[in-house]
């Protein structure tokens, strides 16, 4: 039994997974546990695999979930008992299906194989000088095309692999994302199923890092003895797509089992209630937190300054009602964009001149700055915390000639607690702390490389006033100062007190009291970001 609770493209779901009867082997990244040399069978058959004991095996990716890495750092996994390598049960049925969620290797360089018997075949490979997926007869055939093209979709993100193998024609069918169409190998001489490693090659040696033709992130392995039923694959599949966040890869469901509970999702509930706790002031144009039922913004109208507060639609975005029905040819102008932590630091503008628009970009609603707007919470003593953690996304369009800044506290131009910049060509982005020893943080990108393109900073200072600065990923730097408060407001949208305001999109700004850790600010500051 698996319970699933995952933020699945837009959807959050609660699952219990009953497994099919004939579960051989069933492996996941999520019940590792990092530093341990045992990757543990959940099937009950008793069938681990010894792993690396490097604590860096367990990965995080780009959406905040976890996977097992065999991309060439940390050895595969295999199965060995009483120090010999051992093929897994063979098959009572003389077939397997085979599921697995996967981002394969982005290498042609050399053969990518994903299991290999303890002295023989090479069950699912992908030819080495190309992106040919198939099977490898060590005692037949050789390579065997099975039709199918690895793609940079299955290179760059998630997906659900699914197989049946057999020892009878036909040998070999391979399904991307259940989408219905089979790449087929009907001939194979002397094909065998067990296999003994997952995740590359052993070389014939029980050492975990002496290994090769690495396969990339595994997130979870199932075997079955046999071919499932309709019923019984859609089931699995389900589950799994919805568990690693996939599922509108897949087309609709035809599982019976009726064991899903979808409900509106919050885009950062994957990350844990005490994410929830911890944030102090949280803006954004989506559900970020299921606990939070209030509207997102609140517009007024151009035309006739009627006012609208627009709550969430049911998969979490903005568009719950005809906004533009709404609006009759008129513009909506932001007056109050609400705090989704709970704590009503909502961020107002009640001067209708200096009210942000809200407008489509990228398909998606965000809020315009034309380089004149502001919103605002006035002077709190949350926003003069010395240790805190901003979280911003942005989209600059355009220059005010001078450096813009987007989210700042100041009460004068010599009384800044801190601040989010632009720089005026869009070279550089800054993170500053201002007092007695200030600090700037710089991501320098190169001219105009921040210019109309979607940015995500992650700006900390811990207790110790030790500034540090994520962006793309990764951290940018890190710098000790010693910082001064002050009684200004909490602006986004920038100040003109000095330099310039904002002109561009902000479709998410968070404000914490606290530093969040080094894996949260990777994963929030990732271009491909779960906010």
């Amino acid at each position: 039994m698996d319970t699933v609770l995952c933020n699945g493209d837009g959807d959050v779901i609660t699952a219990v997974y009953n497994p099919p009867g004939n579960t051989l082997l069933h492996l996941s990244a999520d019940t590792y546990s990092p530093g341990s040399g045992t990757w543990s069978d959940q099937s009950g058959n008793g069938l681990d695999f010894t792993v690396s004991t490097s604590t860096a095996l367990k990965g995080t990716d780009y959406g905040g979930f976890p996977f097992m890495d065999f991309n060439g750092n940390y050895g595969i996994a295999k199965r060995i008992v009483g120090g010999s390598l051992t093929n897994i049960t063979t098959p009572t049925t003389n077939k397997y299906t085979i599921f697995c969620v996967s981002q394969i290797l982005n290498s042609t360089s050399t053969w990518r194989t994903l299991m290999r018997g303890s002295t023989q075949e090479h069950q699912v490979i992908i030819q080495s000088g190309n992106n040919n997926l198939g099977l490898y007869d060590n005692l037949g055939s050789n390579f065997v095309d099975s039709g199918f093209d690895v793609t940079t979709d299955m290179t760059g993100s998630r997906n659900l692999l699914v197989w049946e193998l057999s020892t009878t024609s036909p040998y070999y069918k391979f399904q991307i994302n259940e989408s219905g169409t089979n790449s087929i190998i009907t001939s194979a001489a002397n094909y065998t199923l067990p296999f003994c490693c997952i995740g590359g090659y052993h070389n014939g040696s029980i050492v975990i890092t002496t290994s090769s033709q690495y396969w990339g992130g595994i997130y979870e392995f199932i075997v079955f003895d046999g071919h499932l039923s309709a019923s019984d694959r859609a089931y699995t599949a389900e589950y799994l797509a919805y568990k690693w966040g996939i599922s509108t890869k897949l087309s609709s469901f035809v599982s019976t089992q009726g064991v899903l509970s979808v409900y509106n999702p919050g885009a950062l509930d994957v990350l844990g209630s005490t994410f929830y706790t911890a944030v102090d002031a949280s803006y954004a144009l989506r559900r970020l937190f299921v606990a939070y039922t209030g509207p997102q913004v609140r517009v007024r109208r151009s035309t006739d300054n009627s006012e609208i507060d627009i709550y969430f639609s049911s998969d979490g975005s903005i568009v719950n009602f005809n906004l533009t029905g709404w609006l009759g040819g008129g513009t909506a102008y932001v007056r109050t964009w609400y705090d989704q932590s709970g704590n009503t630091k909502h961020l107002t503008q009640t001067n209708t001149t200096l009210q942000p628009q809200l407008q489509l970009d990228d398909s998606k609603y965000k809020i315009y700055f034309d380089g004149s707007n502001v919103l605002e919470h006035p002077n709190d003593a949350i926003f003069n915390s010395v240790e805190h953690t901003i979280v911003a996304r942005t989209k600059s369009t355009g220059t005010m000639g001078d450096w813009m800044s987007y989210v700042t506290k100041v009460q004068s131009s010599s009384a800044r607690f801190f601040g989010l910049w632009y720089e005026s060509n869009h070279t550089r982005m800054l993170y500053q702390r201002y007092g007695t020893t200030s600090g700037t943080l710089i991501y320098d990108n190169g001219i105009g490389s921040h210019l109309n393109v979607t940015r995500t900073v992650v700006a900390r200072t811990n207790s110790s006033s030790v500034m540090s600065f994520y962006a793309g990923g990764r951290l940018i730097g890190s710098f000790s100062g010693n910082f001064t408060t002050n009684t200004g407001p909490f602006l986004v949208g920038g100040t003109d007190v000095i330099h310039q305001r904002y002109l561009g999109f902000i479709d998410n700004v968070m404000f914490f009291t606290t530093q969040l850790d080094d894996a949260t600010s990777e994963i929030l500051s990732h271009p491909s970001t779960l906010l």
